[in-house]
């Protein structure tokens, strides 16, 4: 096992609420989550959280996520073979710098094979796939405009760059809704189908890659506290999917069995079985409510 970077709080004595720190360290456990060694305490990559992290064989990948400034939302690449040693891939892979978004490999069956459930005597070849999926990005935005030139003044339209005496880097954080594929473990990437994607834009969902072909995604939010309980499914590696359950486009919890709305839990494949954990959830002003449960789906994954 590998934990890799996140982030951290350390209190300070002109922050009582502490100072976020985010972190590049690796650690390594070879009995299960036991014990646990350093490997690195400051890895080649840049300190980051919420990036995505595969591995395929003895490979480990690191991939965009939240750092500091000036970047902000990171789009790059990173490759190890041993967890210490880390080398750069892509600087800027062509999907926007981004955090929050969902990370699987996929094994992509044929067209064939996926659309008819087929698969002749159980045998058959995969084609290993990254897939990059939503997430949350950066909008540059000005903060403070120069009222002393009239030509700066303006009820409507936009003032021009000129005027922006204050800016911030990350004044708006766009949530995404399109999905990108790598063939080649990260090497480069291209966009999957044609975004704008029917599931609407959000960061945090919960999405799982099955023996059949198919990819699940499962809730998530739109970072203005509106969670997600719908299940989207796609057979075609992301460019198409089919809405399976869940009110749309958002929900609070439901009374009753059906799984509350969520964000930031993690689905798993159980055998050939999704299962759904934990995440949290918050309605209007309300703390945030975290959840321990397990969901598993109907066989139809239509409840």
């Amino acid at each position: 096992l590998l934990l890799l970077g996140g982030r951290t709080v350390t209190k300070d004595n002109t922050h009582s609420a502490g100072v976020m720190e985010y972190l590049n360290d690796v650690w390594r456990s070879s009995d299960g989550g036991v014990h646990w060694e350093l490997v690195t305490a400051a890895a080649d990559f840049p300190p980051r959280a919420w990036f995505g992290a595969v591995s395929y064989g003895h490979m480990v990948l690191v991939i965009g996520g939240a750092t500091y400034k000036p970047e902000l939302r990171l789009n790059d690449v990173w490759q190890s073979f041993d967890g210490g040693n880390w080398s750069l891939l892509i600087a800027a892979a062509p999907f926007a710098g981004r955090y929050g978004f969902s990370c699987v490999m996929h094994d992509s069956l044929s067209a064939t094979t996926a659309n008819n459930f087929a698969v002749t005597h159980n045998v058959f070849s995969t084609r290993p796939q990254i897939l990059v999926v939503a997430g949350s990005t950066c909008k540059a935005g000005c903060t403070r405009f120069n009222s002393s030139n009239s030509n700066c003044r303006t009820l409507s339209g936009q003032a021009s760059a000129a005027c922006c005496l204050s800016e911030e880097a990350c004044l708006q954080r766009p949530n995404k809704n399109d999905v990108w594929k790598s063939g080649d473990l990260g090497q480069t990437w291209s966009l999957v189908g044609s975004a704008p994607h029917p599931w609407d834009v959000r960061t945090f969902a919960q999405v799982s890659s099955h023996v059949d072909g198919s990819l699940l995604l499962a809730g998530g939010y739109d970072s203005w506290d509106r969670f997600y309980r719908d299940l989207w499914r796609s057979f075609d590696g992301g460019a198409t999917w089919e809405h399976l359950q869940g009110k749309y486009p958002y929900a609070t919890e439901p009374a009753g069995s059906a799984w509350a709305a969520r964000a930031q839990g993690h689905m798993a494949v159980l055998a050939t079985c999704p299962l759904l954990f934990g995440g949290h959830t918050r309605s209007g002003a309300a703390d945030y409510k975290h959840f321990h449960d397990v969901w598993l789906p109907s066989q139809d994954m239509k409840d």
